[in-house]
């Protein structure tokens, strides 16, 4: 199980002449376990970036984890960069599938040097049931979030 923090990551920032989009090259890692929290190998991880574009499959090893580096877009929701105090990232959606366990997506994986193991806890099939995919939000680290909600802030009206 990955138990820590991504380390330093190579960064790659580079900005696109067509449509001055910038990039960043970070690793991300998921921990796929079932409800008894064992490991469940073969799962596969599809990976999407905020443009829709699909980028890769990862499969878990024995151990229930996957991981890779890739390369995408800033999403601009989040700081400019170190001289407001944070790192860029971009963010990816994770469509993981198992035979026999309901599909789950995950929304709002970060993609940035400092990195977070995305824990994902998956549940069997149950026959007769509609076992419609679950939904849940990747693991963000919390000065990601207040630096969004500070980001924002100016727009909520006074009361």
């Amino acid at each position: 199980m990955f138990t820590s923090g991504c380390g330093s990551v190579n960064k790659n920032i580079t900005a696109d002449a067509s449509d001055k989009e910038m990039e960043i090259t970070g690793k991300v890692y998921f921990n796929v376990f079932n409800e008894n929290i064992k490991p469940l190998t073969d799962a596969d991880i599809l990976l999407i970036n905020s443009n829709g574009i699909y980028i890769d499959t990862l499969n878990t090893d024995e151990k229930g984890e996957a991981q890779r580096e890739i390369t995408v877009p800033i999403d601009k929701r989040y700081g400019i960069g170190k001289e407001n105090g944070s790192n860029l990232r971009g963010t990816i959606t994770a469509i993981i599938k198992k035979t026999d366990y309901i599909d789950k997506l995950l929304f709002e994986v970060p993609v940035s040097d400092a990195g977070a193991v995305q824990v994902v806890n998956m549940h069997p099939v149950i026959e007769g049931s509609k076992n419609e995919p679950e939904v849940m939000l990747g693991y963000n680290r919390q000065n990601e979030i207040m630096q969004l909600v500070d980001k924002y802030k100016e727009f909520f009206k006074e009361k």
